[in-house]
Formats: structure tokens, C-alpha cells, sequence
């Protein structure tokens, strides 16, 4: 096995211990929290090794590097009730559209076929599962996600129903 399998695999193994304890946070069973941290614990620290592996780095992967930080530490400090949990939130959500801008970004630059739609819809689907799903959780900014998500697919509709249509009638 090399090095980035390794890496891909402790990434998957955090996010599967992050499911099941959202799960028992859900049901209110008894560890949670440990299971919470390790799984955080092993998300950041496996996606930080893939970091380290890869080469060259590009602005979005430091952007990826930050939201795989920022975003399970901002759920950390949310849940433990700890300081500065609002601040750290707010980084995440920083980090999350900025990603989201770079990514886009990329995306229409190197694939011209790379269509509005698509992107509204992946920024749409998201926004809202990920806005339910803190929500669920009772995080914060669980709103402004949907919020978010909301506004993506009325964009994505009404970009849908005023585009020309593509066919010639005979």
C-alpha cells in the first residue's frame, strides 16, 4: 500500500467515525463525543498528509487543506461548548466559500463545457443537505447554508426555464 492509498484511507475511516457519532449525537447515546473527536482527529490529520504528499500545490489545495481544518474544528468547538467557537465558525465558513469560489473558478477554466446549471446545482445540493444537516446538529450558520442552497436552485430554475432552447424545430 502506498502513501496515498494510506492517506485516502485514514480520510474515509474519519469521515465513516464522524457518520456513526453524528448518529449517536442524533439519538443522544453515550459516546459520542469520543467518537466525534477521533473521527475529526483522523479526518484532519489524514487529509493533512495527503497535503503533504501532494505536489505541486495549487491555491485550491491550500483552500481544500484549510476547509479540511477549519471545518471539523469549528464542529469540535461547537459541540464542546469551548471559546471561541462563533470565531472558528466563522472561519469555516470563510474557508468553505472560498473553496467553493476557487473551485468554480477552476472548473470554467479548464472545462469550457462547464455550464452554469451544473455548478448552481452542486452549490443548490450543497447548500441545502449541508444547511440540514447542521441543522439537525444544531450548529450555527445551519440558515445561512440553506439560505444559500435556496437562492442556488431558484438561480439554477430561473436560469433553466429563460435559457434558449438547444433543438431546431423541423
Amino acid at each position: 500500500m502506498n502513501l496515498h492509498s494510506l492517506a485516502i484511507t485514514g480520510i474515509i475511516l474519519g469521515l465513516v467515525g464522524v457518520f456513526i457519532a453524528s448518529i449517536f449525537k442524533i439519538l443522544h447515546w453515550a459516546g459520542s463525543m469520543p467518537l466525534l473527536i477521533i473521527g475529526f482527529g483522523l479526518l484532519m490529520a489524514s487529509y493533512g498528509f495527503r497535503f503533504y504528499l501532494k505536489q505541486p500545490k495549487t491555491v485550491l489545495d491550500f483552500s481544500k487543506l484549510a476547509v479540511a481544518i477549519f471545518v471539523p474544528l469549528a464542529y469540535l468547538f461547537s459541540l464542546m461548548y469551548w471559546s471561541y467557537s462563533q470565531w472558528i465558525s466563522l472561519a469555516s465558513l470563510l474557508a468553505v466559500l472560498a473553496f467553493i469560489v476557487l473551485f468554480v473558478k477552476q472548473k470554467i477554466k479548464n472545462d469550457k463545457a462547464a455550464s452554469l446549471d451544473s455548478i448552481l446545482g452542486v452549490v443548490a445540493g450543497c447548500g441545502i443537505i449541508g444547511g440540514a444537516l447542521l441543522n439537525i446538529l444544531h450548529l450555527p450558520y445551519a440558515q445561512y447554508c440553506m439560505i444559500g442552497g435556496m437562492l442556488a436552485m431558484g438561480a439554477l430554475v430561473v436560469t433553466t426555464v429563460f435559457k434558449a432552447p438547444t433543438s431546431k424545430k423541423d
